[in-house]
């Protein structure tokens, strides 16, 4: 008997004994092969994924650590702040300097060697005709006197400059003096300059009209 007399046999059997007992059915698993031909049953295809997510019935994480990625920072430029000059301090201009025709401001101080501006008195007015302004020794010696108007109109009649021990230089201006005009300028007795005890300058300054005096050496 050959093969396939021999398969034909069994299943031709097999068909006849289901089909007089069907609850005793031979069942076959597996997989049956006739001469070359193999048959297998199909398998569900394993899908694998790279990237964190489902992989069939399991949970597969990818552990890897990112790669450092470095970033160039932004330069940022900053403009240069504009250099601004810094304003000269103005003289105090309120006027509460005088009191009746007393000056009680402020009185500068020559040094003793070497070249100096001084300002001699703040900002101020005539009031009542005249305006007496004391200096006092101990403010140095002084070569000249320099008047010029800071704002309005002032008319200067006469300066009594008083050296001390009597001696008194007595300087007739009559002019007027004003922001616009040029100052007026006068030497002290004394090659070497001389100590003003009281200066005392006669006339009016005009309403809101201001003069100060100075002295170069």
């Amino acid at each position: 008997m050959n093969l396939k007399t021999l398969v034909t046999a069994l299943v031709l059997g097999s068909s006849s004994a289901a089909l007089a007992s069907p609850a005793a059915a031979l069942q076959l698993r597996g997989s049956v092969s006739i001469g070359t031909v193999r048959h297998v049953p199909a398998q569900p295809i394993r899908t694998v994924v790279r990237d964190r997510g489902w992989v069939s019935t399991e949970w597969h994480r990818d552990h890897r650590e990112p790669a450092a990625v470095y970033v160039e920072p932004a330069a940022v430029y900053v403009e240069p702040a504009a250099y601004v000059k810094p304003a000269r301090p103005e003289p105090i201009d309120d006027c509460d300097n005088v009191v009746g025709s007393y000056y009680r401001g402020p009185v500068g101080r020559m040094p003793a060697w070497g070249h100096a501006n001084v300002a001699l008195t703040a900002p101020t007015r005539i009031a009542n005709g005249r305006e007496v302004i004391a200096v006092g020794p101990d403010k140095g010696v002084f070569t000249g006197l320099t008047l010029r108007a800071t704002d309005g109109a002032t008319f200067i009649r006469e300066i009594s400059v008083d050296l001390g021990d009597g001696d008194v230089q007595r300087i007739e201006v009559n002019r007027w003096l004003d922001a616009r005009g040029q100052a007026l300028a006068f030497d002290i007795d004394g090659r070497r300059g001389r100590a003003i005890v009281q200066l005392t300058v006669d006339g009016h300054s005009d309403a809101g009209s201001r003069y100060m005096i100075t002295s170069e050496r």
